[in-house]
């Protein structure tokens, strides 16, 4: 966690000198703060033992930034982020997440109307202020309002994640202890929603006095913000979260985990169903009701309880179903691992095929390839192929351009195993020409998967305006699969899609978009969002061997 406490504020420093117009150094900060999250040890555990050097020695950090780092190690703070938050309102991060709001924009705000937050900002919008700064126009008062609204609608939430990094800190701690009996997350987070609101953890224990003195002394838990008889809601160290523990005695452990999970009105409705009582085991709760164990992860699906069959055990996709992913990047792109270290990641997935789809050339933010690049990469994975079991697969993400056509002609994509397309410009085009553009590409023959469909990214933009209907559609009739892109900030698309998807007869692939080994993982989240939709294994393209897919797949 101090990882991710060091690289958040390394963030802040980075998105403050962009204001500043210090665009170099705000990228040495960015990509300072990503080698820190990478780091696979705690940088104060290096820190110790080898000093600045230490810090120096890592990718993308100087002395400069070692020494902004050690400062916050010796001394809790940044001093260079003290100083530049000086100059801002107390708002300016949040404000540098309103969509459409960039830090041109951003400056230009501040520099010219006197705001300390975003609501400020958005009354500002509202009284039309803001048409009056050079540059600026009704539509930036309109991204503004819709900006703002959005922002505080999801201020408290944190990603799926996030909420897991921070739990399994508790239930490490637990874990094991003679004064815990079990331990487990509830709410939002195990029904595996998007964004979870509230955290929550429910232990078993017959005493809850061990149990909570245990979490108190924890280096990542602050004040207790709460507390009654059963529960104690503390503060944690990152950011403003707070954490739920709720300690229950053993034999009403099932009956507290299914409460506490939710959501309410499926709570209800089992009790209802006779399932109310102090029980053990939350399947006995089920069993009360007459009721099959529903997985959390449908308890959202607003499905009505009493149609389901107590004879009939609910089966949806599990993880170890999956066979490959086919969206992944290496560093001949913008991935930051060879193909040799993605295909080894792939292996020890238990993978059988792995895809390599790199950015095409159009990308050049993240390194597309041209033509050429792109069959040189073909010759290495034909070289790796012949020294693995796995499957590697010649692929690329193709960007969809504004016309619906595709960044390679017909003969470079007949090249290739996997097709992915993609957008990944434009954003803000009207539904109408964002569905053509989308639906376009869905029907070229030699596109084999749609990815990340609506292009959101989870608690810092919404998706482009698109007729999510039409592109099933179109997805539908020519046979083209849509992706789940398990990147825990996008889940893109959502579990009422993916649902919709299989309605229509339309595949589904459940994919990571790993720009490094150590992504490959991040394949549970994407299986989390398959589940909430109710998708079985059969539904799911890639928990196929090769040999059973489809004949219309590019090779």
């Amino acid at each position: 966690m101090i990882n991710d406490i060091v690289a958040g504020q390394l963030g802040k420093i980075s998105v403050l000198l962009e204001l500043e117009g210090k665009d170099w150094e705000s990228k040495a900060f960015r990509d300072a703060k990503s080698t820190v999250k990478r780091l696979e040890r705690p940088v104060s555990s290096l820190y110790e033992d080898r000093g600045h050097d230490g810090l120096k020695a890592l990718d993308d950090i100087g002395s400069g930034i070692a020494s902004v780092i050690a400062d916050y190690l010796e001394h809790g703070s940044m001093a260079k982020l003290d100083n530049l938050c000086e100059r801002y309102p107390d708002d300016v991060f949040d404000i540098t997440k309103i969509r459409g709001v960039g830090p041109t924009t951003t400056r230009k705000l501040l520099d010219n109307l006197s705001v300390e937050t975003v609501e400020d900002l958005k009354q500002a919008a509202e009284n039309e202020e803001v048409r009056r700064i050079s540059g600026l126009g009704p539509s930036t008062e309109q991204k503004i309002i819709d900006g703002v609204e959005t922002l505080q609608s999801k201020e408290e939430a944190v990603l799926l994640s996030e909420a897991d990094r921070i739990t399994n800190v508790i239930q490490r701690v637990l874990t094991g202890h003679d004064s815990v009996n079990e331990v487990h997350v509830a709410g939002e987070q195990r029904r595996r929603c998007e964004t979870v609101s509230e955290l929550i953890v429910v232990i078993a224990t017959e005493s809850p006095r061990a149990v909570h003195s245990l979490v108190r002394r924890h280096e990542f838990i602050r004040d207790a913000l709460d507390k009654d008889e059963n529960s104690v809601t503390y503060a944690f160290a990152k950011g403003d979260v707070s954490i739920t523990v709720r300690t229950v005695a053993p034999s009403q452990f099932g009956s507290a985990l299914f409460s506490l999970t939710g959501p309410e009105d499926h709570v209800e409705e089992v009790h209802e169903s006779g399932g109310s009582g102090d029980f053990e085991d939350e399947k006995d709760v089920y069993e009360a009701a007459s009721l099959p164990f529903i997985p959390p992860e449908l308890r959202d699906s607003g499905e009505d309880t009493h149609k389901v069959n107590p004879e009939q055990s609910v089966d949806i996709v599990d993880k170890d179903d999956v066979r490959g992913d086919l969206h992944v990047h290496t560093n001949w792109s913008d991935g930051r691992g060879s193909v040799r270290d993605m295909v080894d990641a792939a292996e020890q997935q238990g993978y059988e095929y792995i895809a390599l789809t790199d950015h095409s050339k159009s990308s050049g933010f993240a390194g597309g390839l041209s033509s050429d690049e792109l069959a040189r990469k073909n010759e290495v994975i034909e070289t790796v192929n012949d020294e693995t079991d796995l499957d590697v697969l010649k692929g690329s993400e193709v960007d969809i351009l504004n016309d619906g056509s595709l960044d390679y002609d017909d003969t470079v994509l007949r090249q290739l195993d996997v097709v992915v397309a993609s957008v990944h410009s434009q954003f803000d085009m009207d539904e109408a020409a964002m569905t053509h553009r989308v639906c376009q590409a869905v029907k070229h023959p030699l596109v084999d998967i749609l990815g990340h469909m609506t292009g959101r990214l989870l608690l810092e933009r919404e998706g482009y305006d698109i007729d999510v209907g039409a592109v099933l559609q179109a997805a539908a009739d020519h046979e083209t699969a849509v992706e789940i892109n398990s990147t825990p900030r996008r889940l893109d698309v959502s579990a009422d899609t993916a649902r919709r998807a299989k309605h229509l007869g339309v595949r589904v692939v459940i994919n990571t978009d790993s720009h490094s080994p150590r992504s490959l993982p991040s394949v549970r989240y994407g299986v989390d969002q398959a589940r909430r939709a109710g998708l079985q294994a059969s539904d799911i393209l890639n928990t196929k061997p090769i040999q059973d897919w489809p004949e219309n797949m590019s090779f």
